[in-house]
C-alpha cells in the first residue's frame, strides 16, 4: 500500500507543478525577446546569450535571450526548476560534458572541475584531502583515478603526504601529465591564514603507473612582509578545463589592508610555472615593455595568454606566448565610436573570437570579431519580437547586463 501512496503523491506533485507553471504564464504577460541578426554570418551569434532584467513597474524579471529567443528562468515549471539545475556547473563545459556522456562509470562521484585532465588517451581524476583529525598525524592524501580511453583500463592509487605544517586548507588547482608523471597543482594555506598569508602553491609529481610520489615543488609568491599589506592571489587555467598545458598562469596582488571599506590595490604580479622544468618565471616587466600595463580579463589557451581590458569607451585585445616570451598577432583595439556604440558594456574571448556586448540608442547590441586580426564577423541586436504597444514590460536599463558564450 505504501508503494501507492508514494506514487499518489509524486503525480499530484507533477500536476501541481505544471499547473502553476502553465496559469502563472497565462496571467503574467512575459515580452519575448531575441538577437537579431544586423550584419555577417548568423552562425557567429549561435552562441550568444544576453542576461538582463526587465521590469513592468513592480517587480524584474531575469530574460536570458539569444538568437533563437527569450528565455525567464523564473517562468519554468517547479519540476524543472528542481531537475534541471543538477551537476549543472559541470554540464555548462563542453569537455567535462563529452566525458560525462562516454564515460559515465569512471565519472561517478568525480565533481570537482579543476580536478581533471584528457588527453587522446588518458582521462586522469586528481584530488586531494586534508586528514588533520585529533589524535592523527596531519597528511595529505592525493587520489588518483586514470581511464586508459584505448583499451579502458581504470587505476587508482591514493598517496599520503605528510602535512608537519599543519596546512588548513587544500584546493586542486589545475591536473597535467606530462610524459607518465601526473602534476598535481595545489594551493595550500597555514592554519588562520586562508588571506593576507605568502601565496603557497605546491606541485606534486606522482608516478601514473604506481602513486609514488616522484618529487614535490613549492612556490611562494608574493611578499607578505610589508606592512599593512594584504596577498591575494588567483589561478589562470586553461580555457578548456581538461586540455593539456604546458604552463600554469598565477597572478599575486598586494593590497592595501582593510580602511574604512577601502583597499587600493598597491601591486600585481603575473606569473608562468613551466611543469616540466619547474621554472617560476615573472612575466610582470616582459608584459610592461611591451605595453600592458594593465591585465584586465585573462585567459590562457595552450602557451598563448589572451590579456582583455574594455572601458565604456575602449576595448584592447593582446597576446603574449609564454613560451616564446613575446607578443602574438596583432594588438586590437577598438573605440566606441569606432563600435558605433554609446556605451561598452563588456567583452569576453573564446575560441580566437572576441565578444563585445554594448548598448546604442539604449538598445543592447553585440559584435563578433576574428581575435586574430580585428576583422568583425557579425553584428546583432536585441529586439522584442511583436509591436511594442501589446506589453508593458519595460527593459531596466539601470541593471547590468552580462554575456556568455555557450561551448
Amino acid at each position: 500500500m505504501r508503494r501507492y501512496w508514494i506514487s499518489i503523491v509524486f503525480s499530484v506533485f507533477i500536476i501541481v507543478g505544471l499547473g502553476t507553471y502553465y496559469v502563472y504564464g497565462a496571467v503574467v504577460d512575459f515580452p519575448e525577446y531575441k538577437i537579431l541578426k544586423v550584419s555577417g554570418d548568423v552562425n557567429e551569434g549561435s552562441k550568444i546569450s544576453v542576461q538582463g532584467n526587465f521590469s513592468n513597474g513592480g517587480g524584474n524579471q531575469l530574460l536570458i535571450a539569444t538568437s533563437e529567443g527569450g528565455e525567464y528562468p523564473n517562468r519554468r515549471s517547479i519540476i524543472s526548476q528542481l531537475f534541471s539545475g543538477s551537476r549543472s556547473w559541470m554540464n555548462d563545459q563542453i569537455d567535462i560534458r563529452q566525458m560525462l556522456n562516454d564515460h559515465r562509470s569512471f565519472m561517478r562521484g568525480k565533481g570537482t572541475i579543476s580536478s581533471f585532465y584528457k588527453d587522446d588517451e588518458w582521462i586522469i581524476y586528481a584530488d586531494a584531502v586534508l586528514n588533520n583529525a585529533l589524535g592523527v598525524k596531519p597528511e595529505i592524501v592525493l587520489s588518483i583515478d586514470s581511464l586508459n580511453q584505448t583499451t579502458g583500463a581504470v587505476k587508482h592509487f591514493e598517496t599520503i603526504v605528510d602535512d608537519s605544517l599543519g596546512y588548513s586548507y587544500i584546493y586542486v588547482e589545475d591536473v597535467q601529465l606530462i610524459g607518465e608523471q601526473v602534476h598535481m597543482l595545489i594551493n595550500q594555506r597555514s592554519k588562520g591564514n586562508l588571506n593576507g598569508a605568502a601565496v603557497e602553491y605546491h606541485d606534486y609529481v606522482v608516478d601514473m603507473n604506481n602513486g609514488t610520489l616522484i618529487n614535490k615543488e613549492r612556490l611562494v609568491l608574493g611578499d607578505n612582509t610589508k606592512d599593512n599589506v594584504e596577498l591575494f592571489d588567483r589561478s589562470i587555467l586553461n580555457a578548456i578545463h581538461s586540455a593539456p598545458s604546458d604552463h600554469a598562469v598565477l597572478i599575486v596582488t598586494d593590497e592595501q589592508k582593510r580602511v574604512n571599506d577601502y583597499m587600493g590595490i598597491i601591486d600585481q604580479h603575473l606569473y608562468s610555472y613551466a611543469y616540466k622544468t619547474g621554472v617560476l618565471t615573472d612575466m610582470s616587466d616582459n608584459l610592461k615593455s611591451a605595453g600592458i600595463d594593465d591585465n584586465g580579463e585573462l585567459r590562457l589557451d595552450g602557451n598563448v595568454l589572451s590579456i582583455l581590458n574594455y572601458e565604456e569607451d575602449s576595448i584592447k585585445l593582446s597576446h603574449y606566448n609564454i613560451e616564446t616570451e613575446k607578443m602574438e598577432n596583432e594588438i586590437i583595439s577598438l573605440t566606441d565610436k569606432q563600435l558605433d556604440a554609446d556605451t561598452i558594456i563588456m567583452g569576453t574571448t573564446k575560441n580566437n573570437k572576441l565578444y563585445i556586448l554594448y548598448y546604442k540608442s539604449d538598445i543592447p547590441k553585440v559584435a563578433v570579431l576574428d581575435a586574430t586580426n580585428g576583422a568583425i564577423l557579425y553584428t546583432g541586436q536585441v529586439v522584442y519580437e511583436g509591436e511594442p504597444s501589446e506589453s508593458k514590460w519595460t527593459m531596466n536599463y539601470g541593471g547590468r547586463l552580462y554575456m556568455q558564450i555557450a561551448d
